[in-house]
């Protein structure tokens, strides 16, 4: 840290932020900070404490600290302990699904819109110039395109495989997806999903979102904050 900063000067603006309740910060024999401590309430998720320090020294004073070096510790207000708590399932909806195709030849194209349980959207597009033999592949492909915005960095999805089969007296749409990780492992999903009065489209889309369902708290941003 510079002549100009004091450990109280830091220790004031970071008890200041949302959530922070108190403060203190260590500097090694140098002058540079070593260690930051603080106590915060509930309301906020300690990635987002962690960000928001981040952000005041960087803006103040042109700091960088190093994300490890924060620790946080959290207590409930009486408020916050006398409510129940209050969580919020991660989830993933249709929202929007259009289809549309070019006189004169076989293209196929799908654009379709997703939101989350924090109320993001993703688009997915898809478009098919080899013909109408496979068409719930496009609609899979496209949903696979808008998830794969919304996960958290490090993860994609792949579509292996969709198709339609009878299954005793209905039809469902059967997908196979490919999830890989930040290290490069990968996992398979399988989903499927009754066609409602034959739409093959929205089928295979709701057959994606049920392959990636048990993921989701994994697989998505879940603060709520």
């Amino acid at each position: 840290m510079t002549k100009s900063i004091d450990v109280e000067e830091v220790e004031a603006l970071l008890s200041g932020l949302t959530a922070i309740n108190a403060c203190r910060v260590v500097c090694n024999s140098w002058g540079a900070v070593d260690e930051i401590h603080v106590l915060a309430d509930v309301e906020r998720n300690p990635k987002q404490i962690v960000r928001d320090i981040e952000s005041a020294l960087a803006a103040k004073w042109k700091l960088e600290i190093d994300h490890k070096k924060v620790s946080v510790a959290q207590v409930a207000s009486p408020e916050a302990m006398a409510m129940p708590t209050r969580t919020v399932a991660p989830s993933l909806t249709l929202v929007r699904l259009g289809l549309s195709s070019r006189p004169g030849d076989e293209t196929q194209e799908v654009n379709l819109l997703l939101r989350d349980h924090l109320g993001r959207e993703a688009k997915g597009h898809a478009v098919s110039t080899y013909g109408w033999n496979r068409p719930v592949r496009i609609p899979g492909k496209a949903a696979v395109e808008a998830i794969n915005r919304l996960l958290i960095p490090g993860y994609s999805l792949q579509l292996d495989e969709i198709l339609t089969t009878m299954l005793g007296l209905g039809e469902v749409a059967v997908c196979h997806l490919c999830l890989v990780r930040p290290r490069g492992q990968v996992e398979y999903l399988a989903g499927a999903s009754p066609l409602a009065n034959s739409d093959w489209a929205i089928g295979a889309v709701q057959a994606v979102l049920a392959a990636v369902y048990p993921k989701l708290r994994e697989l998505l941003d879940s603060d709520t904050a």
